[in-house]
């Protein structure tokens, strides 16, 4: 594809000869990473109708790279700059199942988004910052 935009796209932009900048806009500019990660962002979220960031692009990389290769931890801890294995192995060795990964994959296919409690976020955390009390189910 970025191929495909380099040989037959991008020198139909203005200025395309003389910069050496991959990503041109209308007026031969180049277009920053913020500005191309809003573009990004905006296209896979009208497409797929899901909340999406370029942050999220770089864990589904990372993802798809250990599904592909689960025992190569190493080179997934270079891929996304990790000081540590430890950071790598904790963010995506043992969080990431497959169960996981196909339920989020069947979601996506249904056009349907995950629950979403407007009153406290992921952590159990009402928006004041407090974390919400949960009650015991055996009333203790």
């Amino acid at each position: 594809m970025v191929e495909t935009y380099i040989k037959v796209y991008r020198p139909l932009r203005r200025g395309a000869a003389s910069s050496n900048w991959l990503f041109l806009n209308l007026a031969g500019k180049r277009i920053t990473r913020k500005n191309l990660g809003d573009r990004v962002a905006r296209t896979v979220e009208a497409e797929m109708g899901v909340p999406f960031n370029t942050h999220l692009l770089r864990h589904i990389s990372a993802t798809v790279a250990l599904e592909d290769d689960p025992n190569n931890l190493a080179l997934l801890k270079t891929m996304l700059s990790h000081g540590a294995l430890k950071t790598t192995d904790r963010m995506y060795g043992a969080r990431m199942s497959s169960g996981s990964l196909r339920k989020w994959g069947n979601m996506l296919q249904a056009g349907t988004r995950p629950a979403n409690n407007s009153d406290e976020n992921e952590s159990g955390q009402q928006p004041g910052g407090s974390r919400r009390r949960r009650r015991n189910p055996l009333g203790k």
